[in-house]
């Protein structure tokens, strides 16, 4: 696989639009996004940058590396329990919307109410999702 691909497969893992990775880049608009997936050659710092925007590592952008860190691995695949939920992916679009310090209240409410999950479930069994996910070209 090669450059332009791994970037438009992350893009898409990440329910990310041309015009947002665009944004997290700092271009002005989708252009330079849509030559790099298209297969235009890039600079090293650009690939850095592209590296850092999409979550992965430089050699897993390069095809160095096939596998991007686990923990990466764990956010590809949180990611694409996201895009199968429609009422998770408005909230994260929402949650894309606010301000800093509301991001930072928002995930403080989160991190109280799922430790109170967490206490109320100490003893209960885990119950398994009955929900699939089938592994896309991007191999995330």
């Amino acid at each position: 696989m090669e450059l332009s691909d791994r970037v438009r497969c992350r893009r898409e893992v990440l329910g990310l639009t041309q015009d947002e990775l665009a944004k997290r880049m700092g271009y002005k608009s989708r252009v330079s996004i849509n030559k790099i997936e298209n297969g235009r050659p890039v600079s090293q710092k650009i690939i850095v940058r592209l590296a850092d925007a999409l979550g992965v590592s430089v050699p897993y952008l390069m095809g160095w590396d096939e596998k991007p860190a686990q923990d990466l691995q764990d956010m590809g695949a949180l990611a694409a329990e996201v895009i199968m939920d429609p009422d998770a992916m408005e909230m994260a679009r929402e949650y894309m919307q606010l301000s800093e310090a509301d991001r930072y209240a928002v995930r403080l409410v989160i991190a109280s109410m799922a430790s109170k999950e967490k206490k109320t479930d100490a003893g209960a069994s885990a119950v398994e999702s009955e929900k699939s996910f089938e592994k896309s070209d991007c191999n995330m």
